[in-house]
């Protein structure tokens, strides 16, 4: 007799904007699957009529022929053809399914996305694949995440990164500026003599975190910003600047935003 075989997994990739992947959503997927037929229950026959005990095998599923050669005799296992290994005769068979027991359906499946997942982030649903035959345990349904691009924000993990332009009089002087969050906007304070390239840190303003509590950090880079025209008066002004400050320096070669991450918040002294 057959024996119970579990169905096929199905693979669908679905697309999650940036800030969904970030945040977690509520997210509809439609299946398209084999399903168990819901007028026979599977059993391939008609309603209402019988299922008989295949006469060629009495229900075993398989035949057994023998052959005689000259190392002796062999006996051949083989599915009993006329039942297809099922062990049962189908005297009428179903109308909806014609006899197969099954039949393709596209359902919609509501699903949770945790908040923290990454781009390729597989997630199961299990038994949510193709049905089982003969009784089998239904497959399951893998999803593999497709996460767009963002415009502003970068990602690192459970952190982001923000690159954030400004003008040399807020460098020099210091300023409060609006910058942008996964949730709206936030104040970031720019400290007075500020060099370009400067990383800060906001705290908790990151991405969740998929394995543990909490959220990471959002690291904003700032560049001080040269204007590339000058009206008469502006350069004037800066003209007179330029009069109280002093020459240049030989500055060390610039280095990337992790380094810069590192010396600032004290994650390490090895050299790179």
């Amino acid at each position: 007799k057959a024996r119970p075989t579990r169905g096929r997994d199905l693979e669908i990739g679905p697309t999650l904007t940036f800030e969904e992947a970030a945040m977690g959503t509520q997210k509809r997927i439609r299946v398209s699957r084999i399903e168990t037929c819901d007028r026979c229950q599977g059993s391939r026959s008609e309603p209402g009529t019988s299922v008989e005990t295949c006469g060629a095998c009495r229900g075993a599923g398989q035949v057994k022929r023998s052959q005689q050669s000259l190392f002796g005799q062999f006996v051949q296992v083989a599915p009993c053809p006329s039942c297809r290994g099922e062990g049962q005769v189908v005297s009428q068979l179903c109308q909806k399914c014609r006899g197969q027991g099954v039949e393709r359906n596209t359902r919609e499946l509501d699903v949770a996305i945790p908040a923290g997942v990454e781009d390729g982030s597989q997630l199961r649903l299990p038994t949510e694949g193709d049905a089982g035959s003969h009784g089998g345990q239904p497959g399951d349904v893998l999803l593999l995440l497709n996460v767009k691009w963002h415009r502003v924000f970068q990602r690192d993990g459970s952190n982001l990164l923000l690159n954030l332009s400004i003008n040399f009089a807020q460098a020099a002087l210091g300023d409060s500026v609006e910058i942008p969050t996964l949730e709206g906007t936030t104040p970031l304070t720019i400290p007075p003599g500020l060099q370009t390239g400067t990383v800060l840190r906001v705290k908790g303003q990151g991405v969740a975190k998929v394995h543990d509590r909490g959220r990471g950090d959002l690291f904003v880079t700032v560049h001080v910003s040269t204007p590339r025209s000058l009206d008469p008066e502006a350069k004037k002004l800066i003209e007179q600047l330029a009069g109280k400050l002093s020459g240049g320096q030989v500055m060390e070669e610039d280095k990337g935003w992790f380094y810069r991450i590192r010396d600032t918040f004290g994650g390490g002294s090895g050299s790179r």
